[in-house]
């Protein structure tokens, strides 16, 4: 594996394993706020970072190849690292504006409400990086 396929990997990965580590962290509140805030923050400085090294080369990773010439694979170029940008702002904001919201409406759904939006976000990141029909609609 290259090192561009390595970071494309991380970055595709990255909100799912936030939602998993979540909901690991849901019973120890200090812990949990502490990671909700700072997962959005460590996906906009990995995606700068890559950025960086995407703008040398475009990367492929293909995950599956059922047929030849139809595989499953995710793709990186400009206009996907400028959607990747808002949507990890977006994901930013949410964790930052959320937390308040939920502490004035009090909200027993709120761990609910935040792993439902970070899920969201993960598929929203795959969708982003699909490079074909078919790993749209798998996603």
């Amino acid at each position: 594996m290259q090192q561009g396929q390595l970071l494309l990997s991380v970055i595709a990965l990255f909100p799912f394993i936030s939602w998993l580590a979540l909901r690991f962290f849901k019973n120890f509140e200090g812990l949990y706020n502490f990671s909700y805030y700072l997962f959005p923050i460590l996906f906009l400085i990995n995606l700068f970072q890559a950025s960086q090294y995407f703008k040398l080369e475009l990367n492929q990773l293909i995950i599956l190849e059922a047929v030849r010439g139809l595989s499953m694979s995710i793709y990186v170029d400009k206009l996907s690292l400028v959607f990747l940008y808002v949507l990890g702002f977006i994901w930013l904001l949410f964790s930052f504006y959320s937390t308040r919201y939920f502490q004035i409406l009090s909200n027993k759904n709120s761990y609910f409400i935040k792993g439902y939006f970070l899920l969201i976000v993960s598929f929203l990141n795959f969708l982003i990086l699909s490079e074909n029909l078919f790993t749209i609609l798998f996603f």
